[in-house]
């Protein structure tokens, strides 16, 4: 099974390296937004993670409801 049946590459030979230090600047973002972890029986539990985008404010209503996706600072 290949991969490329699931995934679509959309670019390459993108600079990620701006990002890369952006994250290592401020490591305390990968636990600023827990809702997925903290939800009841999230399988989520032991991850972290950091939202550049998503719902317009972070709770489950939003999350589940909100169409949108917003730039997150």
């Amino acid at each position: 099974m290949t991969h490329t049946k699931y995934f679509k590459r959309i670019a390459t030979g993108l600079d990620v390296n701006p990002l890369l230090k952006l994250l290592d600047a401020k490591p305390e973002l990968w636990k600023e937004i827990e809702i997925r972890q903290k939800f009841t029986n999230s399988p989520h539990k032991d991850t972290e993670c950091i939202y550049v985008r998503g719902p317009l404010k972070m709770s489950a209503y939003y999350v589940l409801w909100d169409t949108g996706s917003y730039d997150y600072p």
